[in-house]
């Protein structure tokens, strides 16, 4: 899926100073290496449809199955397995069984540290490759997906090694003697294998922590078509990253692609649009979507035009800003099919006149390209106006409740239409900015 990077921050889908993120909000990882591995899972989305209904069905498998981790591997043992192949080795020689009594006499009075460094390396080794052939016994006998397969098949090769099935069977019975060659071999046969059976981890770990996230809020899975369909028809949907968002539904389709969103400030408009994008993302991570139904065709990227600031040192305005963004953006779309374009806001660094006519083109523009999703929210209703007689085209707005007393309230409730709210001037008032302005004259 393309998603640039002007995309994941209109969509807040990574941490950034003073916000909520949608990675933060799903990260139910153990390890820092799952961690990683549910970051990369974000960055490269399935490219295909086929890949994303089976990571879907990964997902599906794993929340039945989330307390399937070993207790024996934590994020520490991880940790030090991997230090352990990088530091340096500091065997000269084959551990001697001569007089190794006396040798380990000699290190638990003399050589503490290299004591105390065997004794817990075999231990980390032993808790590691113990979990894993518990893991492995866990999933063998049940029906599971292929990428699920595809693992324990690598976990059985790995198992299947004599030196791995040494240590999984002798444990804590080890003499010192047997715990420090063991060790030594450990660093020359066994560093590949241990490598990838982290990396293994690590995938599973990322699966399982989308798996607890979908089961921890209730989100359910999307039903997900082909891009051909061209739908995005959700009920119920919210913005998971808010505490008391109020659900909504829409949809968009191969007979009315466009959607126009009309309203007030404040009124819900970004929000909606950041829900949809956010919800596309996580269908196409396979996991659950925060709405009570979602049907969805293949996407092959989503790209914004939300966020934009000018730039000082290229000497834009922000209006030459908006201009260079939206002239990405439209390159993006020409070039590929079965997109999700959200539009928040376009033009809004130059007049109400000359951005009533720039919304206009692009939109006529964009109804031209085949199989997109779109959806564009605008203060200008008389751009939305210009577009009411397009069969492919849509209108909704978030209701405001407008009081006789001149106060209002948002309901943030989605209705079908055209709006023409205007409560700037209110707000205006009800903030004492103008009070404050007439009180110093």
């Amino acid at each position: 899926m393309i998603l640039d990077k002007q995309s994941k921050k209109d969509l807040h889908i990574f941490p950034e100073e003073g916000q909520k993120s949608l990675f933060e909000h799903i990260d139910f990882t153990i390890t820092s290496q799952g961690k990683q591995y549910l970051k990369q899972l974000i960055l490269k989305t399935p490219t295909t449809w086929e890949d994303c209904i089976a990571q879907q069905e990964t997902i599906r498998f794993m929340v039945q199955h989330t307390a399937c981790w070993p207790s024996t591997i934590s994020n520490g043992t991880l940790l030090l397995l991997e230090q352990f192949y990088e530091t340096a080795d500091t065997f000269t020689g084959v551990p001697s069984s001569y007089s190794f009594f006396l040798q380990t006499l000699l290190k638990k009075i003399f050589q503490q540290s290299a004591y105390a460094f065997i004794q817990s390396t075999y231990q980390q080794f032993a808790d590691f490759y113990s979990g894993l052939a518990a893991l492995y016994s866990y999933f063998n006998k049940m029906e599971v997906p292929v990428a699920i397969a595809n693992q324990l098949a690598m976990l059985n090769g790995i198992l299947e090694q004599e030196l791995v099935k040494q240590i999984v069977s002798a444990k804590q019975a080890a003499s010192f003697h047997e715990k420090e060659l063991f060790v030594y071999k450990a660093r020359r046969v066994l560093k590949l294998s241990t490598q990838k059976a982290i990396e293994q981890l690590a995938q599973l770990d990322a699966f399982l922590a989308m798996a607890k996230a979908t089961d921890h809020y209730k989100w359910s899975f999307p039903v997900i078509t082909p891009t051909a369909e061209n739908i995005f028809d959700a009920t119920q949907l919210t913005h998971p990253l808010l505490a008391k968002a109020v659900p909504f539904s829409l949809s968009l389709s191969k007979a009315q692609p466009l959607l126009i969103l009309t309203g007030a400030n404040m009124s819900g408009k970004t929000t909606c649009i950041r829900a949809v994008g956010i919800a596309t993302i996580l269908a196409h991570l396979g996991m659950g979507v925060p709405a009570e139904q979602l049907r969805i065709s293949f996407r092959n990227g989503v790209v914004t035009n939300m966020q934009i600031s000018d730039d000082l040192f290229k000497g834009e305005s922000y209006f030459m800003s908006e201009v260079n963004r939206i002239k990405q953006t439209v390159s993006t779309v020409v070039a590929h099919k079965g997109m999700l374009l959200l539009m928040d806001e376009l033009f809004k660094g130059t007049n109400v006149h000359d951005a009533n006519e720039c919304t206009k083109a692009i939109l006529e523009g964009l109804l031209h390209q085949e199989q997109q999703l779109m959806i564009l929210s605008t203060h200008l209703y008389e751009a939305a106006e210009h577009f009411q007689h397009n069969e492919k085209v849509q209108f909704a707005y978030f209701e405001i409740q407008e009081q006789s007393d001149d106060t209002y309230s948002f309901t943030y409730a989605l209705k079908k239409g055209i709006s023409s709210d205007r409560i700037g001037y209110k707000i205006l008032k009800k903030e004492n900015v103008l009070s404050i302005l007439n009180n110093n004259v």
